[in-house]
């Protein structure tokens, strides 16, 4: 398959994303169709760039891919402590294992700036889509218990997400053409936003938003020290969870901000007794109510996820996928320093166009990932590592 193809193939596995919900197995083993056209993507390409794989194997690492080494090593031997050895592996295929071999693809076939344009475009022209949909479940009154919006997501958290991520993107579109038609779809995007009722999404969306017109106007990103923001953030994500100790939840009454530092004080106690290895992929419901014991009754009783993307890699793959993982997020703000030639205000200017963009949904995805899982999800993994590659 030659490259145009291949870059066909990638747009439309961008803009496929909802996919990952029509869910098949394979010989026993579950699987979905975003997956398998991932997979698909990834032999075809290797096919043709098969030294890609020999480069994978055998070349000298760098501090990113020793950043990824650690974050896979902590998660493989998380696995032993896992209760559920099958749906912990399950989790690492498709949050990790398969959004990593989209990146290698991405990285690359996407090597000109029109081509990560496009892939951006793709993903816009994707949420834009999820967000009629949304609108037509809006009009038939397909709601949450609660009165929120969600389509076909299995929380509304899940579509608020993608069209904060839309919403980014469009508005840097906006700032290099301005069509009624976009100012049409995001005021619908903002509509579909709001009637998702996820204040962490609007805060993520807010603080990312303020930090896009303050480097358009300050050039943030021209400074060499553009990774001290994203320190910061890793040192506000940590010790945000880490300081509902020193609350009571219990008094402040049933609200999402005391559910979530009742969960935050609960995962800390499950740090604690699980530092080095943490509990495996797919435990965390169980060992939240093993807990309880040690709290005042829970205000609520059913979490997937502990609300906060750092915990969630903690406790899936210990301290070693936690370094692992920041010397990743380190790395890429980094990378970022090398547009500091161009003057970031000229978005006219492609380069500059594809880092504003990537680097402000990051730090959305950041922002809302204290209070919320961001990240470690099927679609939204793809999404980040897609980001890296760009990058």
């Amino acid at each position: 398959m030659n490259n145009n193809k291949l870059h066909f193939f990638i747009y439309f596995i961008i803009f496929s994303l909802p996919f990952y919900l029509a869910r098949f197995s394979v010989f026993g083993i579950p699987t979905n169709i975003l997956e398998a056209m991932i997979v698909i993507l990834f032999l075809l390409f290797l096919f043709k760039n098969f030294k890609v794989l020999y480069s994978l194997l055998f070349i000298s690492y760098s501090f990113f891919q020793i950043g990824i080494i650690l974050l896979f090593v902590g998660l493989i031997l998380s696995i032993f402590q896992s209760n559920d050895i099958f749906s912990s592996l399950g989790i690492i295929k498709s949050w990790f294992v398969i959004p990593l071999l989209f990146y290698i693809v991405v990285k690359s076939v996407l090597k000109n700036k029109d081509e990560k344009i496009k892939a951006l475009l793709a993903l816009l022209l994707s949420g834009t889509l999820i967000s009629i949909i949304g609108l037509v479940y809006f009009i038939l009154e397909n709601l949450t218990y609660d009165n929120r919006l969600q389509a076909f997501y299995e929380h509304p958290n899940m579509l608020a997400m993608i069209i904060a991520i839309t919403a980014i993107i469009l508005i840097s579109k906006l700032k290099v053409q301005k069509e009624k038609l976009l100012f049409i779809i995001l005021f619908l995007l903002f509509f579909i936003l709001y009637m998702t009722a996820s204040l962490g999404a609007w805060i993520g969306l807010l603080l990312a938003l303020i930090f896009y017109f303050l480097n358009i106007k300050y050039l943030i990103l021209n400074t060499k020290h553009i990774h001290y923001i994203l320190y910061i953030i890793i040192a506000i994500g940590l010790l945000l969870p880490i300081g509902s100790i020193f609350t009571n939840p219990w008094e402040m009454g049933r609200n999402s901000y005391a559910s979530r530092l009742m969960v935050w004080q609960a995962s800390v106690e499950i740090i604690k007794d699980n530092f080095v290895l943490g509990i495996g992929q797919a435990d965390f419901q169980d060992k939240y109510l093993e807990y309880q014991k040690k709290f005042e009754p829970y205000l609520e009783w059913a979490v997937p996820h502990p609300h906060n993307l750092f915990l969630q890699i903690w406790l899936m793959g210990g301290i070693i996928s936690l370094i692992g993982f920041i010397i990743i997020l380190v790395n890429v703000f980094r990378k970022i320093t090398n547009y500091k030639q161009i003057p970031m205000c000229q978005l006219t200017d492609k380069s500059q166009f594809i880092s504003i963009t990537v680097i402000t949904i990051l730090i959305y995805l950041f922002f809302h990932g204290f209070v919320d899982n961001t990240i470690w999800k099927n679609d939204l993994a793809i999404i980040f590592w897609f980001l890296i590659a760009l990058i």
